[in-house]
């Protein structure tokens, strides 16, 4: 039997049954007999050079939807009007969670997922053009099935909410009514990162004069990021390193910068 496999994305991601990171990927593969696509997660075995099958993906997943891969492993897919949650099950299977925009509301891009362990919840946050003329950040939650809307302005300053191009959860618990304890990074389309803990600001830096795209936690330290500069900080916002970028090439500036 003759198929062409595609590789579409690849990461590390938290697999809930064992609490490993693992190094996944998704593969479109293309059987030339049935001339049909399916779609699967993979498990990348460094130390035999193999790929393990973990998961395959219902029909109803298309490559031609902007996707990312979660904690779990999970998937999120989305279009302009929907998000589309698939949740790993312990039978091997993956369940499909529809969430539909309102009105005229449309979903620009999801900026970052959040795996509660403890709880067994994924919080996926995105950007939600109204009105097409602004955005604001938005959130939802899934689990067992079960897919809602969760009120960003409880523990982020309704103030931020219009202006976020990044964001980052490090921690968040609720109970069924509110939330209890978080702590998010946020990064704005002005440069600035903000820290926000129990829904109080706690520090903030203008790391760029253009958005920030991302903010990446590693350990201790988080790496910020635009178009065309890499900044990595320290939990008290002190500048470790800059890294810039410039026609594909990065320069290193190793000096320590410290900022008030």
């Amino acid at each position: 039997m003759k198929v062409k496999v595609e590789l579409l994305s690849a990461g590390t991601v938290l697999e809930c049954l064992t609490g490993r990171d693992i190094i996944v990927c998704v593969v479109k593969v293309n059987n030339k007999q049935t001339k049909g696509d399916s779609y699967y997660i993979l498990q990348v075995n460094v130390d035999t050079d193999r790929f393990i099958a973990l998961r395959k993906l219902p029909t109803s997943f298309s490559s031609g939807q902007d996707f990312i891969l979660c904690d779990g492993p999970n998937l999120v897919a989305y279009t302009k009007r929907e998000l589309y949650f698939y949740e790993s099950q312990v039978d091997g299977l993956m369940h499909e969670l529809v969430h539909e925009c309102e009105h005229s509301n449309k979903i620009k891009c999801v900026l970052h997922t959040y795996f509660n362990k403890p709880q067994r919840l994924s919080y996926i946050f995105y950007l939600l053009n109204k009105d097409d003329q602004m955005h604001e950040l938005a959130c939802i939650k899934c689990r067992d099935e079960a897919i809602c809307d969760v009120n960003v302005s409880s523990f982020i300053p309704v103030e931020l909410l219009g202006c976020v191009s990044a964001v980052t959860v490090l921690r968040l618990e609720e109970d069924d009514h509110h939330v209890l304890e978080s702590s998010v990074l946020i990064g704005t389309n002005e440069g600035y990162v903000f820290h926000i803990k129990d829904g109080m600001l706690q520090r903030s830096f203008r790391c760029f004069d253009t958005a920030v795209n991302s903010i990446k936690c590693t350990g201790s330290l988080f790496l910020v990021s635009s178009s065309s500069c890499h900044i990595v900080i320290d939990k008290k916002f002190q500048v470790i390193e800059l890294v810039y970028t410039y026609n594909n090439l990065k320069y290193f500036a190793c000096k320590t910068v410290v900022t008030k």
